[in-house]
């Protein structure tokens, strides 16, 4: 006999989308249609053209600046 279970395609729901790369639908980015989760993400962020970038915003009346990543 034929396991029909869980077997028609997935419209909606956390098994509508997995990670291109891995498969899992844990920890998903899907913005700008990257469909990556944020384990491959990482590894492939150089690859795909992203770049880590650090902001320096001064305090507003302290001479010391706070660190934004």
């Amino acid at each position: 006999m034929t396991n029909l279970t869980y077997t028609h395609p997935r419209t909606y729901g956390k098994d509508s989308k997995h990670c291109r790369a891995c498969g899992t639908t844990r920890g998903l980015i899907s913005k700008y249609g990257l469909n990556l989760c944020r384990r491959c993400f990482r590894e492939r962020a150089t690859q795909i053209g992203f770049v880590k970038v650090s902001i320096c915003v001064a305090g507003a009346g302290n001479d010391q600046g706070r660190w934004r990543y």
